[in-house]
């Protein structure tokens, strides 16, 4: 019997990466990140947030020579603050034989730093920025009160900067705790947060940001609207089954249509 390894951040306080020897697959949101190369053209990619490495496992088991770059696959640059995080991913959760096949270069930093780029720009960035189980702080709109209210829009924009030009490029991004669909349920202050978060990433990107509710957690997708064909269409066999959480959608997000309570912000 094999049962998971769960890798708790101990400065962090939260759940941040799964393995499993049996298979790669999570049942959680990191299987959806793991989609983005069927939504980007080939080239490298960006795990802001490595952590042990989840995700790009999960990205070297699905996606064969058809997003070629190097050793048959896009090559993963992962960026994670904790160096204890990255030793445990590769002693125990299998990241050191993904940087032996050379399917990931590992970086110690911080992964909001300018230095955190690749000549050319990416094809994709995934963003899964998380300390003590919250969203970072400069990734949140500013508060009403803040001096300078664009901030947190510019690190996406900073980010924005990272892509590689031309058309098809995108941003994934894990915004936290979706809101309770249910009228009348009190919400949480995470929920607000992830709202911020939104409206500051809607902002850098013009618009162009789309909403997946995936469990209890936000996912947003920039670019235009992948129609049908696009969602689920070119997921491989072993990820399409993630197309039964629905389809991406602009403008859906609850926390739009309600009365915000200034007090949280």
């Amino acid at each position: 019997m094999h049962l998971p390894f769960a890798a708790p951040n101990v400065m962090a306080g939260n759940l941040h990466s799964v393995y499993r020897e049996d298979r790669v697959l999570t049942g959680g949101l990191w299987d959806h990140l793991a989609t983005l190369p069927s939504l980007v053209p080939p080239g490298p990619i960006a795990m802001l947030g490595l952590a042990a490495g989840t995700v790009p496992q999960i990205m070297a088991s699905h996606y064969p020579c058809g997003h070629c770059t190097r050793g048959g696959r896009n090559v993963v640059h992962g960026w994670e603050l904790d160096p204890a995080v990255v030793e445990a991913g590769r002693l125990y959760l299998g990241m050191h034989e993904l940087e032996q096949r050379g399917e990931l270069v590992v970086h110690i930093g911080d992964a909001l730093a300018p230095t955190a780029c690749v000549p050319g720009g990416f094809s994709g960035i995934i963003v899964d920025l998380f300390a003590g189980g919250r969203l970072l702080p400069q990734l949140t709109k500013a508060s009403p009160g803040a001096l300078y209210v664009g901030e947190h829009r510019k690190t996406w924009e900073d980010l924005r900067s990272r892509l590689a030009p031309g058309n098809g490029a995108r941003l994934i991004a894990n915004l936290g705790q979706a809101p309770p669909t249910i009228p009348g349920v009190r919400w949480q202050e995470e929920a607000y947060t992830t709202l911020r978060a939104y409206e500051a990433l809607e902002a850098a990107f013009d618009g162009e940001v789309s909403l997946l509710t995936v469990q209890s957690n936000t996912l947003a997708l920039t670019g235009p609207l992948p129609n049908p064909e696009e969602w689920p269409g070119p997921l491989p066999e072993g990820l399409q089954h993630l197309a039964a959480d629905g389809l991406w959608a602009r403008d859906v997000y609850p926390l739009q249509k309600v009365v915000v309570n200034l007090s949280l912000w």
